[in-house]
């Protein structure tokens, strides 16, 4: 409540002196250990998992690749012969 308001209501500027007068709360240094080791747990979970997708995209390339590449036992057809029915009398 301490900003000069402005034509917007989201641009609301404050006068230096009073920014700077402003209380700040700083948790106690042993919360501090444990914010960081909080926050340094999250950072490891996010590197594991973006190691895991990582690892998960190179499989499914390998897998597709092995689809697509070895189909010596695959048949050709047309899109009417796998959608054919009895019941169609054309698509």
């Amino acid at each position: 409540m301490s900003g000069d308001s402005g034509a917007r209501h989201d641009r609301v500027s404050m006068r230096d002196d009073v920014f700077f007068s402003m209380p700040l709360s700083i948790p106690i240094e042993t919360e501090q250990k444990k914010i960081e080791a909080l926050l340094s747990l999250v950072d490891d979970r996010i590197n594991k998992q973006q190691a895991l997708v990582d690892t998960l995209k190179l499989y499914k390339r390998g897998v597709l690749n092995r689809v697509f590449q070895d189909n010596s036992d695959w048949e050709n057809a047309t899109i009417k012969d796998v959608a054919w029915t009895s019941s169609n009398e054309s698509i």
